[in-house]
């Protein structure tokens, strides 16, 4: 899979698939609203399945477009220095309490 995500990379270029990044961004962002607000308002469980594998979809297509921009970037080890930082912090401030809610 490595070899035709390259594939594509490299056929489009860093500036056509940032574009598609930021649109492919948007449609997962809808997608997920979608799905959201069916899980709470959606009586039909084939309607709450169809948004569900939707946002599945536009992940997949994020997730491309992610891969493409981090090689395109040579951005492998900052991306998961970013990663490993964000997950320390997430714990740090569940431990500590920072999401509570005290309302």
């Amino acid at each position: 899979m490595k070899k035709e995500l390259k594939f594509i990379a490299n056929h489009f270029g860093p500036e056509k698939q940032r574009e598609k990044a930021i649109e492919e961004s948007g449609e997962y962002t809808q997608a997920l609203k979608e799905y959201t607000y069916a899980l709470k308002y959606e009586d039909d469980p084939q309607e709450i399945e169809y948004r569900r594998k939707h946002a599945i979809e536009e992940a997949a297509d994020t997730w491309i477009t992610t891969w493409h921009f981090l090689h395109q970037e040579n951005a492998w080890i900052e991306f998961w220095g970013f990663v490993k930082a964000k997950i320390k912090r997430t714990i740090k401030r569940i431990k500590d309490g920072y999401y509570d809610s005290s309302l």
